[in-house]
């Protein structure tokens, strides 16, 4: 994930940001049945998108924590 993509999912709105974890966990189940089937040659995909989704998931628990202050 970018640095102008991490800026924009600071804009998006909790929701929006649920959906968007629910869209890296099934591509990351994807992408970890590709590569163990083989069809992938990117050994770090899987992480690159853990990754991902952790900052997804981080910037709605920041979010969350605002909305209680």
């Amino acid at each position: 994930m970018k640095r102008s993509e991490f800026k924009t999912l600071k804009e998006k709105t909790h929701d929006e940001l649920a959906q968007m974890v629910r869209i890296k966990q099934l591509e990351i189940s994807k992408a970890r049945m590709e590569f163990l089937v083989g069809k992938v040659k990117n050994v770090r995909l899987v992480k690159n998108l853990r990754h991902g989704l952790a900052r997804v998931k981080t910037l709605m628990r920041e979010k969350e924590r605002e909305e209680q202050e």
